[in-house]
């Protein structure tokens, strides 16, 4: 399957997977306009992203043990879903302020698959999918209801 970018999924599922091994690498936050390169500001970038979403997101933050743990962010309310649009919108910012074209082939890769899920989350906030989501009953077998609890315990 080729996506509207031209890409093939199986390179889209890769660089999202090359994406993930970069933020797993444990690279701290960097001031982006301290980095030598294009390849590290985007490092940096990434990094800071998942910081951020690991402060806005519970299961995110309980996963981390230690990112606030201990607090409860309703998944469903205004404040969440204003937070993870401006997140988001400083993600795109700060992608904007990478030149992909000094970057490697693999940092590209994780500039476009970023660059992909940047836009298409805040695409469903600023969309009213999001809104819409929240309105929709509860599912008794998947959800925050069920899964919560579940990473809570460890």
């Amino acid at each position: 399957m080729t996506l509207e970018n031209g890409w093939s999924r199986r390179r889209l599922v890769a660089g999202a997977a090359m994406t993930g091994a970069g933020l797993a690498t444990g690279l701290g936050p960097v001031a982006a306009a301290a980095a030598p390169d294009a390849g590290a500001a985007l490092r940096a970038l990434l990094a800071e992203s998942a910081r951020s979403e690991r402060s806005i997101d519970p299961l995110d933050a309980v996963r981390a043990k230690g990112v606030d743990a201990a607090r409860f962010t309703d998944p469903l309310s205004d404040a969440y879903r204003d937070q993870r649009l401006e997140a988001r919108q400083r993600d795109a910012r700060g992608l904007a302020g990478i030149d992909r074209s000094a970057l490697s082939d693999t940092d590209r890769l994780a500039y476009d698959v970023f660059r992909y899920r940047t836009a298409a989350a805040i695409e469903d906030i600023t969309s009213g999918l999001f809104d819409i989501g929240r309105m929709t009953n509860l599912d008794p077998s998947f959800g925050l209801q069920v899964s919560f609890p579940d990473a809570a315990s460890g």
